[in-house]
């Protein structure tokens, strides 16, 4: 780690050297039949590239909620320390669940269903995790940001320290009735609650009010926050709160039996994550930022509300003349020193967008045809992975967007970010557009218009 910024200085200065302006020309002419000789190839076209901080991103909108939530406090070897932290909402499973003033409370638990998907770096290594309660009102009505943060109680309601198990079933017990029913269920991780927290829905006056409906039920308790403790971990739990095995369980006791009620994570939850990238200005990759020089060597992209790529073509109008015929981003993977991309695995898939007139990012045409036609693949922007070279590379097709842009119809600059962002940890080191070997690089056939 102390040597990372003596190494990516001499990386930088014997390495990456390349000539820095290059406007489009015809090639390969001479490989060409007769009839094709208006066909033309370039992959030397100026690149200008940053690696920039994103911007917030939307973690929750009742329309269109996440299905993972990153919770952790990971340790980035390269682009240092982020926290992510989970504010959540139960609801009531059904109205009026007849609690009685003579039940007693036997036990809470609150259970989170593993995701394992988005788990992040070594998942296998122990977490402790809290619960806190919410201080603050949480509205379905509002879209929230991972940004967003909250008042809770700092007392924990509730502490687990556990080794993640995302294979194993889960026996358990039901009490939904006066017959017990035995259950496996998915992996999760049960955290008990301080029981007092339940007695205080017994203890309440006008009992029948309160659990009369979600509202009600709110006012009185509004949520929990989730966080995890410990610094330097390698790892990121991703829970799975919309799961029907994720819910906050009662039990208690009815004439010496005992009895369950489940307050559920609904559709109607709110759900949402904050993520601080608290190591982030201080990391190796946060050097980097802003910095176009830098940007020739190597660029930085992460998920959560880490950083993106800008990508800017200033000579992309002298093809105005010509018709695009396909146009490729090509990016070869960094493997630095101090770095382990078997555990922190890079993206799976990147995608281009573009900023609309109020700064924020829309996928390019390119990017929104492949969507509409069901495959990525005609995008590209998945990880590559050649066994002989020992190469990781991603290729993006964005021959509409090029079009646009030569014709200066939209901004010669596009964005690259990691797909699901907002719900994946991953990043990638890419070698900058003057790297000596494997260049960023854009790659055009055109013809004659």
């Amino acid at each position: 780690m102390k040597n990372f910024h003596l190494v990516l200085l001499v990386l930088i200065v014997t390495v990456f050297i390349a000539p820095s302006c290059n406007k489009p020309t015809v090639i390969g002419g001479e490989l060409l039949e007769q009839d094709q000789v208006n066909i033309a190839f370039t992959d030397s076209i100026t690149i200008v590239a940053k690696t920039i901080e994103s911007d917030s991103l939307q973690t929750f909108d009742l329309d269109s909620q996440l299905d993972f939530y990153l919770c952790g406090d990971l340790d980035d070897p390269v682009f240092g320390g982020v926290k992510a932290t989970n504010y959540v909402q139960t609801r009531l499973s059904f109205p009026n669940p007849g609690f009685q003033s003579g039940d007693v409370i036997d036990s809470v638990v609150l259970a989170i269903v593993f995701d394992t998907l988005s788990a992040y770096g070594n998942i296998l290594e122990e977490q402790t995790i809290n619960v806190h309660r919410l201080i603050d009102n949480l509205d379905n009505s509002e879209s929230y940001f991972s940004n967003d943060a909250f008042m809770f109680d700092p007392t924990p309601l509730g502490t687990k320290t556990f080794l993640p198990n995302y294979e194993m079933l889960v026996p358990a017990k039901s009490y939904y009735s006066d017959t017990t029913r035995f259950d496996t269920l998915i992996p999760h991780v049960r955290i008990p609650i301080d029981v007092a927290y339940a007695q205080e829905m017994f203890d309440v006056m006008e009992m029948d009010s309160v659990f009369f409906n979600d509202d009600k039920y709110l006012e009185q308790f509004k949520g929990f926050y989730i966080e995890t403790e410990g610094v330097n971990k390698e790892s990121l739990l991703s829970f799975s709160y919309r799961n029907i095995g994720s819910r906050l369980q009662v039990y208690y006791e009815r004439n010496d039996t005992l009895k369950q009620y489940d307050f559920l994570f609904s559709n109607a939850s709110v759900k949402s994550v904050n993520f601080d990238h608290y190591g982030a200005s201080a990391s190796n990759a946060g050097s980097f930022l802003e910095n176009t020089s830098l940007g020739d060597s190597l660029l930085f992209v992460q998920g959560m509300q880490g950083t993106n790529i800008s990508f800017k073509f200033p000579y992309i109008e002298d093809l105005s003349d010509f018709i695009i015929n396909k146009a490729t981003l090509e990016l070869t993977v960094a493997t630095l020193p101090d770095d382990d991309i078997e555990l922190f695995e890079p993206c799976a898939q990147l995608l281009l967008s573009e900023k609309g007139e109020d700064g924020e990012l829309l996928l390019i045409e390119d990017v929104v045809r492949a969507f509409n036609v069901g495959s990525i693949g005609v995008f590209g922007g998945g990880l590559e992975t050649d066994m002989d070279l020992d190469l990781h590379t991603y290729k993006m097709n964005l021959s509409a967007v090029l079009q646009d842009m030569a014709l200066g119809q939209v901004s010669n600059e596009v964005i690259l970010t990691m797909f699901l962002s907002n719900q994946r940890a991953n990043r990638s080191i890419v070698f900058g557009p003057n790297h000596s070997l494997y260049p960023a690089k854009l790659s055009v056939t055109y013809t004659d218009n």
